[in-house]
């Protein structure tokens, strides 16, 4: 699979009829806009892992009946922007929903995720960030990349990684200790 799809490339996968194009965009977007789900509900929205997967599934089966249906346009937005932007909007409509229409609008503002409440230059900055660090995770040898969702998206112990890849507590702790320094250096040079 290549590095990167354009937009149209992304489009024209999404709406064709061949089954092998739709899961290659789709395992394409997973990989690269799913940390924006767990960027979303768990860093900003103090929510759950559980709540970012379901955001994201919602959110992509959205994007694909809107790309299908025309409502992109893509010379408005880029595809990943307006991605970001349904899974906002899912994500405030979740945290609206469980805050209970009873409660008057003042109490709820007063309990919305601080980066809701932030301006739009540093969102744009943190989403910036978020970019940067799936590119950096993509730009990692497939162990060091794995080790890292592993262990910081999926949330397994070392306990756990060090089962799976049948070797000691310590390798594991060594090798993710290596990973770590690994993406702090390609984040260094997109940073650059």
């Amino acid at each position: 699979m290549p590095q990167n799809f354009t937009d149209k490339e992304l489009v024209d996968m999404l709406c064709s009829e061949d089954e092998k194009g739709q899961r290659t965009a789709l395992l394409y977007m997973e990989k690269h806009w799913k940390p924006l789900a767990y960027d979303i509900v768990i860093n900003q929205g103090n929510g759950r892992r559980e709540y970012a997967e379901g955001l994201y599934d919602e959110a992509v089966s959205d994007l694909v009946l809107l790309v299908r249906n025309g409502t992109f346009i893509q010379k408005k937005s880029k595809l990943s922007t307006f991605f970001y932007g349904i899974l906002k909007n899912k994500w405030r409509k979740f945290f609206r929903d469980v805050l209970g229409k009873q409660q008057k609008e003042k109490e709820a503002y007063g309990k919305l995720p601080n980066a809701w409440l932030v301006s739009v230059e540093e969102q744009l900055i943190e989403r910036e960030r978020v970019k940067a660090t799936a590119d950096a995770i993509a730009q990692l040898d497939k162990g060091c990349r794995q080790l890292i969702l592993d262990f910081w998206f999926k949330e397994k112990s070392i306990r756990e990684i060090s089962e799976e890849l049948a070797v000691s507590d310590s390798a594991v702790k060594k090798r993710h200790e290596r990973c770590k320094d690994k993406l702090r250096e390609v984040l260094r040079r997109f940073l650059d």
